[in-house]
């Protein structure tokens, strides 16, 4: 049983780092800047945006637990009407250092938060209507760099390899046949 487990998890790691490789060497690892025109059509596969043409503002000054972790919610700052309708909403965790992104400077990995509906719960009670797309920004962040997935796909391999020769050395052990 242990076997399938550490071979199933040796497959994830080596198809998760080969995504990561080909999505950072290949397309939507790269930086893409989309004005703030173009995403009322949502972003598209792009996974690392830039947002021009805007600046953003704080939903609520209270911080929204989220999963295990307390977040920042963000919507842009040219909105005036009310109730507020927003499509495309930022995020940030609480704990981060207000060094880590500029209200004008609005980049980040296109990610949903850690619990979305609680934080669609949050911002409807703050007044804020969604609309479709809707697309979470989490402010700050970068994807993986390439070596990081590269090591993610070696571990994979290294899992896989290193559980099928315990498994050798264990069979051929019973059956006393070597090879």
């Amino acid at each position: 049983m242990w076997r399938v487990l550490f071979i199933a998890l040796g497959l994830i790691f080596m198809i998760s780092g080969c995504n990561g490789l080909i999505s950072s060497q290949f397309g939507t690892h790269h930086l893409r800047e989309v004005s703030i025109e173009d995403t009322r059509q949502g972003v598209g596969d792009a996974d690392y945006i830039r947002v021009t043409g805007t600046e953003i503002r704080e939903v609520a000054m209270d911080s929204v637990t989220s999963g295990t972790s307390e977040i920042r919610l963000f919507v842009l700052a040219g909105i005036t009407e009310r109730p507020v309708h927003g499509h495309l909403i930022f995020w940030i965790k609480a704990d981060a250092p207000p060094a880590s992104f500029a209200p004008d400077d609005l980049r980040g990995t296109v990610e949903r938060p850690p619990d979305p509906t609680r934080v669609i719960a949050a911002l409807k009670s703050a007044g804020v209507k969604l609309r479709e797309p809707v697309t979470f920004v989490h402010l700050g962040e970068q994807p993986l760099s390439w070596p990081w997935h590269l090591l993610i796909f070696v571990g994979g391999i290294g899992l896989v390899l290193i559980t099928e020769a315990v498994n050798h050395k264990k069979t051929h052990a019973e059956t006393g046949v070597r090879s």
